[in-house]
Parts: C-alpha cells; sequence; structure tokens
C-alpha cells in the first residue's frame, strides 16, 4: 500500500531548509509557487525566499523542487543523461566531448569573463529560435549593486548581463513563473550555477509545475567554486574603494576589463575605483567571505547542465590575453547546439582532454566539501543530501619541476614521469 504524502508548504521549507542554513539563494520555491505567495526578500544584502501573502496551501511544490536540502544527484543525472557516472571517478559527471571557446564577435568576446561562449551560445540559441527567451544574471536598476533574475528575449541585449556576479547569488530561478506562465514563453533557456540547475533539473523530475517543466528547452551551467556573501562587497566598498554608502554607487562590475578582469565601481558623481583581481578575490573573497552553504556543495562544473561553462585558465597565459572558456557538452542537445553555433560563426572551438584534467576551482567541491560534509555530519550539523559519500582522500601528484631557489615547483597536472 501507498505511503500517503505528508502534508508540507512554505513553513515546511522554511523550518527544514531556510532556518538551518541550507538555502542555496536560487529562487526556485519563488519561482514555481502556483499562487505567487512567495517572493524574494533581503538578508544582510543576500536573496532569501519569504512567504509574502499568507496563507500558504498544503501543495508542497516548493518543498519538493527546492535544491537546499535534497539533490539527488545520481537520480536526476540517469533522468537527465540516461546513464549514472562513478562519483569516485568521474569527477566532472557525464559528458560526451569538452572543447576550449571563445566568442567570434570580438565585443561578445570581450565582454564577456572568459570569452565570451554563454553569451555566444545564447545568442545563437535565441537567433535560431532554439529559445524564445533566456533567463539570465544581471543587476537591479534601482540598486546597481544587488543581483537578480533577467529575461532576454533579444540576443544583442546579452552583453548587458555579461561577466561573474559575485555579490551573493542571484536568485534567477525565481523569474520562472513570470517567464513561463505570466510572459507565455513556451521555450526558455536558463544559465544558472549548479544549485539553479538543480532546481530546474528537480522541477523536470517531479514535472511540477507541469507548464514550467515542459517550457524550459535548454540548461547552461557554470563551473563555480564558490559564491561570497554580500557583506564581501559591502567590505571591499568601504576598505579598498572609500565608498562608505551604497546608495553612493551607479554601477558595479566583478570582472571588468581585460581577462581576468578586475573589481570595478562607479560612483553616481563620476568617480571610478579598479581593484586588482587577486586582491579582491583571494586576499578577501576566498578566505574570508564564501557562503556557508557553498562550502556543502559537491558540484563544481554544473553536472546536471546540457552545457556546463567555465574559465579555462590556459598554462602561460597572462593578464590582457584574450579570453577563453572551458565548455561540456552533456549530452546530445549541448553537442548539436555547439556544433551549429560554430558552424554558423558564433563560436570558435577546439577539442580538449579532460581526462586527468581538474578544471581551476575543483578542490573546493571534490576534496573540501567532501570533508566539511563528514565533518558536519559527525557533529549533527544539517547538511544537504546527495544521496551518496564523496571522499576525500589527495589525488595523484602533480608534475613538479626542479626551480633555482627552491627544492620543488608545480607547474602542470598529471602523473610524474
Amino acid at each position: 500500500m501507498r505511503a500517503k504524502r505528508q502534508a508540507s508548504n512554505f513553513l515546511t521549507l522554511e523550518k527544514k531548509v531556510i532556518a538551518k542554513g541550507l538555502c542555496t539563494a536560487c529562487g526556485t520555491c519563488v519561482g514555481v509557487c502556483p499562487q505567487g505567495l512567495l517572493d524574494i526578500g533581503w538578508v544582510d544584502g543576500d536573496a532569501e525566499p519569504y512567504l509574502a501573502k499568507p496563507p500558504c496551501p498544503e501543495c508542497g511544490i516548493c518543498v519538493e523542487v527546492c535544491p537546499g536540502k535534497d539533490i539527488p544527484l545520481l537520480q536526476l543525472e540517469d533522468t537527465v543523461f540516461g546513464k549514472k557516472r562513478n562519483p569516485e571517478r568521474d569527477k566532472v559527471g557525464v559528458y560526451k566531448e569538452a572543447f576550449s571557446v571563445h566568442a567570434v564577435d570580438v565585443n561578445v568576446r570581450e565582454s564577456g569573463a572568459a570569452g565570451g561562449a554563454v553569451t555566444a551560445l545564447l545568442a545563437y540559441a535565441l537567433d535560431k529560435g532554439v529559445i524564445d527567451a533566456a533567463l539570465v544574471a544581471g543587476f537591479n536598476e534601482e540598486k546597481p549593486y544587488r543581483p537578480e533574475g533577467k529575461i532576454v528575449t533579444e540576443s544583442k541585449e546579452l552583453t548587458k548581463y555579461a561577466r561573474s556576479k559575485y555579490g551573493g547569488t542571484p536568485p534567477v530561478n525565481a523569474l520562472l513563473s513570470k517567464a513561463i506562465l505570466e510572459k507565455r514563453l513556451s521555450k526558455l533557456g536558463i544559465i544558472g550555477c549548479p544549485c539553479h540547475v538543480h532546481g530546474i533539473r528537480k522541477i523536470q523530475f517531479s514535472q511540477k509545475p507541469k507548464r514550467i517543466a515542459h517550457g524550459i528547452k535548454l540548461v547552461l551551467g557554470l563551473f563555480c567554486g564558490t559564491q561570497f556573501y554580500f557583506e564581501a562587497t559591502r567590505h571591499i566598498l568601504g576598505e579598498l574603494c572609500g565608498i562608505g554608502s551604497l546608495d553612493e554607487i551607479a554601477m558595479i562590475d566583478y570582472r571588468w576589463g581585460d581577462w581576468p578582469g578586475r573589481f570595478y565601481v562607479k560612483t553616481k558623481t563620476g568617480r571610478e575605483v579598479l581593484v586588482d583581481r587577486h586582491e579582491y578575490v583571494y586576499h578577501n573573497f576566498i578566505p574570508y567571505w564564501q557562503r556557508d552553504r557553498c562550502t556543502m556543495c559537491i558540484d563544481h562544473t554544473a553536472e546536471l547542465a546540457d552545457i556546463a561553462i567555465g574559465d579555462f585558465w590556459v598554462p602561460g597565459a597572462k593578464a590582457g590575453d584574450p579570453g577563453w572558456s572551458l565548455v561540456i557538452a552533456r549530452n546530445e542537445l549541448g553537442m548539436q547546439l555547439l556544433k551549429q553555433a560554430e558552424e554558423e560563426g558564433y563560436i570558435v572551438k577546439h577539442a580538449f582532454d579532460m581526462s586527468g584534467q581538474a578544471p581551476s576551482g575543483a578542490e573546493f567541491k571534490k576534496h573540501r566539501a567532501p570533508f566539511v560534509l563528514q565533518r558536519r555530519k559527525r557533529y549533527g550539523t544539517p547538511v544537504p543530501d546527495y544521496g551518496f559519500t564523496l571522499g576525500h582522500e589527495p589525488g595523484e601528484r602533480r608534475t613538479v619541476h626542479r626551480a633555482p631557489g627552491f627544492s620543488e615547483l608545480v607547474v602542470e597536472s598529471g602523473k610524474e614521469n
């Protein structure tokens, strides 16, 4: 006899996910609410869903599709790709081929954080009718330091929303209902971090809401080592830029200028300040301001996306070099889109051998996160459940070369000769 499903609503989500520190701020719950009762609030500058129009009925959809607590990666993978990876061996998940890619259009390439591949692929999909709109991350017009979702229907608009947003996780999925139910878009493309992708795949797996599940036609995912609390940005503004109030800000960019980009802020009085990437990322954001929930995420390369895209740190690359993206096609849809985008002159791509490779940032997700999960479980701290336990043993030793004044210097990945 089938067990009766336990009644649940947003209050359940609030108790089991948000109040436990497991919310990813992706906005999925807001985007699927059938009655539009939920909204995004801002706590310490970061997105957090709340019940804006009580009471909340016990439909349970927001609980079922939330990627904060339960993310059955292998089950979702089997549903999306028809196969599962070996968690300990396949560090980047299921995929068909990988490529190094950059946009052909110079403006698109220069507008991107690393090669403009995301913008070029979405532009192709929009121009050719693969999708009729793209859901992307941008900044709020009235509060230009606040990241949020944007619905784009014209490819020429995409460059306005290019490049990384490090000022808290943009609640992109909060716009799902608006795009598909209100605007009646039937072919939606989405670009998001792994947590956004997890939410999308849970919607499609559960088929709830059905129109939203069927309306999503293309899922692009970003490599993500971690996101940062907005408080990190506030401290950079005050301590490195001398800006005391958010009301002074006219524009913020986290990857401004030539690759790999710098932190840029412009005030309403026209003052402009640049902060070197090494200074703000490696001496501020990464060591001090990583979101707690991100330290528990084991998905680095958007393992459930049709196409996963991230920075390609070419060995020997120097600041100011033209950017490249590392692109992983995970299914036939992804392969076909890349092939057609290349044939139509939107991208340049070269085959890339992923064997033995660990994209930049993998240490966060594939070693540190499993260790953090193990520790938290030991002490009874709430953690997300991915349906399997990932080990955190050190990998193969990297090739080393001697350098003057040093006993050994690590310079490249691979087995030692």
